[in-house]
């Protein structure tokens, strides 16, 4: 739309009709046949007309936001078709990537007509409308983020969209759902806002930053990435806002790939002291944080090995060890749940980390994932750690008669590559292995060629 002076005509007549037009009339004429961004571009293009003592677009904006907000005037969301019509040109401007000095000015406005409109714009009625900052971390535009913490927006403020259903049903719903709050608030009593739909604003930073998708558009995938910026801002900027991630905010930040908050965060918790309250409370969730960072879809064998070397893993690795569930009947771990699961990168890591923690695990049921090529880095940590003598259940003198039951496995599996690695850390090799190879069923196909790697063995 041209509806500024220079645009409108280039006849000195028209630029005058134009400009004898009155700002009331004009403004409603354009909330009427444009968008609400247009109403946006008429003040900026003409700010000594619109943006002025006398007459200022976004003062009126204000103040006709204030008085549907004490009408109750607004559409019930789920019946309104254009919900976006009602919404604050702040929020607009915040949501359309307006620079900080327009939004800046439109603050300003606002604040003449509601102090506390950085931190709530129209009070407790006002619901599916964010908070600005909350708006700006939705729209993944950590610049306005900083702006708003410079002008004074609570990062401690919650919001929690009543169009997003974050969390699981059975957690408690918040009254306050779609409202900017402070307090989470169920029949009338004060709840943690860690059992609710609620987040303060690095926690819904945190969420953002995990919309990553493989199946993305370039575009998509680096907003994504744009926004994990507005949690380092606000990780960074608050450092109070710290004390409230937990282990399952450290998960949430690990799955949105913010790993360096990740290592920021487990650095300080395990520089503490162990009679630390949130040391503590990060104890008693860590196993949960240990196999997120195992059956997660993407390698994360070097950040295991990281959460290995720092503070934390005394209370993180040792739990690898604990039978926690059963898997056919039979006890298992983390490390072996991460092997069946095909995370074979990750179930090295976890093996490197208990090499060093001696952590005790049994070597027998880990022998089948350790004779599969599907990694074969995993089997190489394995192979070393029964040298080493690590598993109880396998000491060093066994280890010969135990690589050979692995070498059977492995010729069974079809794993050449497992096959030869074996047979390379001197595994011993005898006929028993040879007619293995040979047998005369559906895999022998699978098996060509091991016959002659076996033989030439036997002849060495």
């Amino acid at each position: 739309m041209a509806c500024n002076g220079d645009s409108s005509s280039n006849s000195g007549m028209s630029k005058s009709l134009f400009d004898r037009i009155p700002n009331e009339i004009m403004l409603e004429v354009v909330s009427e046949l444009y968008e609400q961004t247009d109403l946006i571009n008429l003040a900026i293009s003409q700010p000594s007309r619109f943006i002025s003592p006398s007459f200022n677009i976004f003062e009126q904006d204000a103040a006709s936001q204030a008085k549907l907000q004490a009408g109750r005037s607004y559409p019930v969301m789920e019946e309104c078709v254009d919900f976006q019509d009602y919404l604050p040109l702040l929020n607009i401007a915040i949501e359309k990537e307006y620079s900080p000095e327009v939004i800046r000015s439109i603050l300003e406005a606002y604040q003449k007509e509601y102090p506390d409109t950085i931190n709530g714009i129209w009070g407790s009625t006002l619901r599916a409308i964010p908070p600005p900052l909350h708006c700006a971390i939705e729209a993944r535009r950590p610049e306005i983020v900083s702006l708003l913490l410079d002008l004074g927006a609570n990062p401690y403020i919650k919001y929690n969209s009543p169009w997003m259903n974050w969390k699981d049903e059975a957690e408690d719903k918040c009254d306050n759902e779609g409202l900017a709050h402070m307090d989470c608030i169920s029949n009338g009593v004060v709840i943690p806002s860690a059992n609710t739909t609620c987040d303060n604003s690095l926690e819904a930073a945190i969420r953002w930053g995990g919309h990553y998708s493989v199946f993305g558009s370039v575009e998509h995938n680096e907003r994504v990435a744009i926004s994990r910026n507005c949690a380092r801002e606000l990780y960074y900027r608050v450092p109070s806002l710290q004390a409230g991630m937990n282990a399952k905010w450290i998960i949430n930040a690990f799955r949105s790939g913010i790993e360096d908050l990740v290592e920021d965060r487990l650095e300080t918790l395990a520089a503490r002291d162990d009679n630390d309250k949130e040391k503590q409370d990060f104890k008693t969730t860590c196993s949960t944080f240990l196999a997120e960072l195992a059956n997660s879809r993407w390698s994360n064998r070097d950040f295991i090995s990281y959460v290995a070397d720092i503070g934390a893993p005394n209370y993180l690795i040792d739990t690898i060890s604990t039978h926690r569930t059963r898997y056919n009947g039979e006890p298992h771990n983390y490390a072996i749940e991460t092997c069946r699961g095909g995370a074979m990168e990750n179930a090295t890591g976890l093996l490197e980390a208990m090499a060093r923690r001696g952590v005790k695990l049994d070597a027998e049921p880990l022998k089948p994932c350790a004779t599969s090529d599907a990694f074969l880095c995993f089997t190489d940590v394995y192979i070393q750690m029964l040298k080493d003598g690590v598993f109880p259940d396998c000491p060093k003198d066994k280890v010969p008669e135990f690589m050979s039951d692995m070498l059977l496995l492995a010729i069974d599996g079809m794993a050449h590559g497992t096959l030869q690695m074996l047979i390379d850390e001197g595994c011993p090799v005898s006929l028993k292995h040879v007619e293995e190879a040979t047998k005369n069923d559906w895999n022998r196909f699978g098996r060509r060629g091991m016959e002659d790697v076996l033989r030439s063995k036997l002849r060495n």
